[in-house]
């Protein structure tokens, strides 16, 4: 879901060995989404992507109902989803790579590696279906996102002749 016309940037990270995620913080609860969850999961995808017009609706199109989306982790606080991250296949475009997907956090929320925890429970569930790397796509924007998936060992990858110079520019912009 770009806003660009350019596709957005991709990443890989080519090993699922070795995964060493963040602990929980206290009163945060890591699960799988419930339908009972739609109301708040949404509330969260706005929060966390204010650019997109998220609704019950375009969560359904856009995460639900699609059949490559296999799981949806959700953190829950208080009965509340504050973090998210998808599982998803598209082995078509990505062959032996789960793809990492819809990974946000509630801004009151952030500074506490949840979208970090929630994407490391992706990882794990790609290493158990059999899957030996992950790839996500990002927009160039999403610096802060970028740096936590650097962290993560993620690194960029060039599937448009305009990633290189949109890389490059990012990377900088990271101070790397």
């Amino acid at each position: 879901m770009s806003q660009h016309s350019q596709p957005q940037l991709l990443m890989r990270l080519s090993s699922l060995e070795n995964l060493n995620p963040p602990v929980l913080p206290e009163g945060y609860k890591l699960r799988l989404f419930e339908e009972s969850d739609r109301a708040t999961l949404t509330h969260t995808l706005k929060a966390a992507f204010p650019e997109l017009l998220w609704s019950e609706e375009s969560i359904g199109k856009w995460l639900l109902d699609d059949p490559t989306v296999k799981k949806v982790f959700v953190i829950d606080y208080e009965g509340q989803v504050v973090a998210t991250a998808s599982v998803r296949y598209v082995e078509h475009r990505y062959p032996g790579a789960g793809y990492l997907h819809w990974v946000g956090t509630n801004p009151k929320h952030q500074g506490k590696k949840l979208g970090m925890i929630v994407s490391y429970a992706v990882l794990q569930a790609f290493r158990e279906d059999g899957y030996p790397q992950a790839v996500l796509q990002t927009d160039d924007f999403r610096k802060s996102a970028i740096a936590i998936y650097l962290r993560m060992g993620f690194v960029p990858e060039h599937s448009h002749e305009s990633h290189p110079e949109r890389w490059q520019a990012v990377l900088t912009a990271l101070g790397r």
